[in-house]
């Protein structure tokens, strides 16, 4: 009896191990599968090519895209494997959010919208949220202190601050991960039809002196960079949420 107990206890602990590496191997390449698809839109929107290595991107998610990830994520695995014990290996868990948190989105999501309903009445107003007051014989009166892009840079605040609210009242009412990637997916969409539509008239950095409206237009062309980049962020952490609440389901399964 222990000589048979002695030639299957070894037997036992290599299944485990492999099942772990198993496991690690399939968590840590859905997250970085999510940080693939992240950068495919990027470059099938915006019709750019990224190279990062490891990582190929052709303007369009394509099997080279995964492929070389993949491998060298095996690889990793393997090289930690023989030199570590794999049940060491720092697992990844999701946080989940706090009330504390959903406060802060509650009162982020208000100041916002309050923003927005400003800005809206002042371009419906002046036809641009940048003015400035103006005093022409004792009367006083507000205009556009921009000239050729006021309407234009007013729309991409505007679109921003939209874009913003519309990640705070999804951070607030939906608990659904999937209809939460989708809000995302809305968000990125609508950011890209206005970088399409608003900027068909880039600032010309190649003249020798620039006014101070081409000045302002790149600072609010930069917020709007900054909240595309953002969105794009915040698409990839849902998505990785997502995937890695799949495959805790699959743990659980397995272990019942």
């Amino acid at each position: 009896m222990s000589t048979s107990k002695g030639k299957y206890e070894p037997r036992i602990e290599d299944d485990k191990k492999k099942r772990r590496f198993k496991d690690y191997f399939i968590r840590y390449s859905l997250i970085l599968c999510s940080i693939i698809v992240g950068f495919g839109l990027v470059t099938s929107l915006f019709k750019v090519d990224i190279f990062i290595f490891p990582f190929v991107y052709f303007g369009k998610l394509t099997v080279l895209s995964f492929l070389p990830g993949l491998i060298v994520l095996w690889l990793s695995l393997k090289l930690y494997d023989k030199k570590r014990d794999i049940n060491n290996l720092m697992w990844i868990n999701r946080k989940q959010g706090s009330l504390q948190r959903t406060k802060t989105n509650v009162i982020v999501a208000l100041v916002l919208t309050g923003l927005l309903i400003t800005l809206i009445y002042q371009f419906q107003k002046y036809g641009s949220i940048f003015i400035a007051i103006y005093n022409s014989g004792g009367e006083y009166s507000a205009k556009s202190f921009l000239q050729g892009v006021s309407d234009r840079s007013s729309v991409l605040i505007m679109s921003c601050v939209a874009v913003e609210i519309i990640d705070q009242l999804v951070a607030i009412m939906v608990r659904k991960k999937g209809v939460r990637i989708f809000a995302s997916i809305i968000q990125l969409t609508l950011l890209f039809v206005l970088h399409q539509e608003v900027l068909k008239s880039p600032v010309n950095l190649d003249q020798s002196a620039s006014s101070t409206d081409d000045y302002v237009y790149i600072g609010v062309y930069t917020l709007f960079v900054i909240v595309f980049i953002k969105t794009v962020i915040s698409f990839v952490a849902r998505l990785i949420d997502l995937c890695l609440s799949w495959h805790d389901q699959v743990l659980k399964g397995a272990r019942l």
